[in-house]
């Protein structure tokens, strides 16, 4: 809650601090209906921890380009790696972070947008060694949970069927959902209230990293066994891995400006 209220003062945002409310007031960090799943603040859950890694890599990375300062950069690749490492997503997770990070930078056209390809390779390569090393020479045998083996093309195809209610059931939990505050469902008013607000890049960066992850939930579904147990389970605790940056989202769509418009140092 303190990094995403200092991070929308350094936005130039009035109110910072209701930002940070709003992230503490979202009944699923606050333990609601925690006895399903085990999802709280807490309960020691990763995906929070990814989810507050995320938060941050992507508030440090808006202030590195905004001031150019080396340091800045640092400190977005130490939280962009918390959040590949915290749970086996986190590596896709960072890899559609750093890749529309990218395609800003080469929009832009201008800014520090060499910093911003070294950054992004840095991290990318130090999670593809954790991954080689790690996950796939050290801990074979040991993780039985882990279905990416199963992520085949002739596996999503086949069951493509399950798409339906895969997709009904995230997109409750992220839109509509009272454990979630309906956060999506407000994030589209918001953005629909604020002109073009939303397509600026403090919103629309992290707009697209929640949606295009969103829509990558639906595939691990698609092939596990067990995948409506599987469902129910984790359906909450993904999309509370992107809470954190959508209260970011909200929050820049609904908090006033400063009177002098610009971010504070």
């Amino acid at each position: 809650a303190v990094m995403l209220a200092g991070g929308l003062r350094r936005q130039g945002l009035a109110r910072s601090d209701l930002g940070g409310l709003i992230l503490l007031l979202v009944p699923a960090w606050c333990g609601l209906f925690h006895d399903r799943d085990n999802l709280a603040c807490f309960g020691g859950c990763p995906e929070l921890v990814l989810g507050v890694g995320l938060l941050g890599s992507v508030v440090c990375a808006l202030e590195a380009w905004r001031s150019g300062r080396m340091g800045w950069f640092a400190v977005t690749a130490v939280l962009a790696l918390m959040a590949g490492l915290a749970k086996a997503e986190g590596f896709v997770h960072v890899s559609v972070a750093v890749l529309l990070a990218w395609l800003l930078a080469w929009r832009a056209g201008r800014g520090p947008r060499r910093a911003v390809l070294v950054t992004g390779m840095v991290v990318l390569l130090t999670l593809l060694v954790h991954e080689v090393v790690f996950t796939h020479r050290v801990s074979v045998g040991i993780l039985q949970d882990d279905y990416r083996r199963l992520l085949t093309p002739v596996g999503v195809i086949s069951g493509l069927g399950r798409m339906p209610q895969v997709a009904l059931r995230l997109g409750w939990q992220a839109f509509l959902s009272p454990r979630f505050a309906a956060l999506g469902l407000l994030i589209i008013v918001a953005a629909w209230k604020s002109g073009a607000r939303w397509r600026q890049p403090e919103t629309s960066w992290p707009l697209a990293i929640c949606g295009l992850m969103l829509a990558a939930y639906c595939l691990p579904f698609l092939v596990v066994p067990d995948w409506e147990d599987n469902l129910d389970w984790a359906s909450g605790r993904l999309v509370a891995e992107l809470t954190p940056l959508a209260v970011w989202c909200l929050a820049v769509l609904v908090l006033p400006r400063l009177e002098s418009g610009e971010p504070r140092d």
